[in-house]
């Protein structure tokens, strides 16, 4: 976690590489309970 939460409930997060990322976006996406959106800047 780079930054957040913001007044709005945002977090950044930052990854070591593309494959992280990827995997963390596959986690992420899998919990629509959790997490509303997932997008890249």
């Amino acid at each position: 976690m780079v930054d957040g939460p913001s007044a709005i409930g945002l977090y950044t997060l930052g990854f070591a590489d593309e494959a992280a990322r990827s995997a963390a976006e596959a986690s992420l996406a899998a919990r629509p309970d959790l997490v509303a959106a997932v997008s890249r800047p």
